[in-house]
């Protein structure tokens, strides 16, 4: 027989002998028919499933500052033994990054046709878009060489790049008469100017 029993103020349940008592109810199924609160500071479910009919989790609920306050904020996966993975949203870059070693995350490209796509470590986002590698590196890790399946154009600059120790910088300026307009900077040689086929026959000529 079911009882039900009508308040006309809150009711409160607690244990005055000892504070930290728990308060267990051992039921099939408990059914809340009205907005459920929680407070404390920690909510845990020990079921193996969860279902949540809201399409919209707000994480960071709350928040004062203007932005995540504590850095970040996001959904991470226990793995055990192994590192934990999780997939945050990054405020010091404003984009979303996900992490596959608990250390290295990437950032996710929002982009989806003429916006910019940064890559931070490891894996690199597969988007259409510009590309800022924001100072890192664009390698393949299964040959000893990249592949272009298309021609490659090099933005004309006037700035001369800065040599960089262990690398030949390639860079392009607007060409003179017969020239390439293309320049190479180690740290031996600044901008040398790569000449053309017809130029080098004209100094071959000359000489």
């Amino acid at each position: 027989m079911s009882a039900v029993k009508s308040l006309n103020s809150n009711y409160t349940i607690t244990n005055k002998a000892t504070s930290l008592a728990n308060v267990i109810i051992a039921t099939h199924t408990m059914f809340v028919d009205g907005n459920l609160l929680v407070g404390g500071n920690t909510t845990q479910v020990t079921k193996t499933e969860l279902s949540i009919s809201d399409n919209t989790i707000t994480l960071n609920k709350g928040e004062a500052g203007s932005g995540v306050s504590l850095g970040s904020a996001g959904i991470e996966v226990d793995r055990g033994s192994a590192a934990n993975v999780s997939i945050l949203w990054n405020e010091a870059y404003d984009k979303w990054s996900l992490t596959t070693d608990g250390t290295t995350f990437a950032n996710i490209s929002t982009s989806t046709g003429a916006g910019t796509i940064s890559i931070i470590g490891d894996p690199a986002p597969q988007l259409g878009g510009n590309l800022d590698v924001l100072a890192q590196s664009i390698f393949s890790s299964t040959a000893n060489y990249v592949r272009f399946a298309d021609n490659v154009a090099i933005n004309v600059t006037s700035v001369a790049p800065s040599a960089l120790t262990g690398n030949t910088v390639i860079s392009a300026q607007t060409p003179d008469v017969g020239q390439s307009g293309l320049f190479v900077t180690t740290t031996s040689y600044t901008t040398q100017e790569l000449i053309t086929k017809s130029k080098a026959v004209w100094y071959s000529l000359i000489m």
